[in-house]
């Protein structure tokens, strides 16, 4: 089963993901990226203190190639 890693990028910069998670599909990948935007969206909407940012998942593959990108609550 393929290993997906799930960098996040942000106007700061680039969290390397290093663990990975495996998945059957890149699209079942994607889907779990979604999902879990949609829980930071939710959590930082909770956190007055915090305003939204611009990040996106990069989902590499364990070459490091980048497969899909996938806006963060957007």
């Amino acid at each position: 089963m393929p290993r997906y890693y799930f960098h996040v990028r942000s106007a700061s910069g680039v969290e390397i993901d290093r663990l990975g998670l495996e998945f059957d599909t890149l699209d079942e990948a994607i889907a779990d990226a979604r999902q879990a935007g949609a829980e930071l969206l939710l959590d930082e909407a909770v956190d007055e203190q915090h305003t939204p940012t611009r990040s996106t998942f990069e989902i590499a593959d364990a070459s490091g190639r980048v497969l899909a990108k996938v806006p963060i609550g957007r």
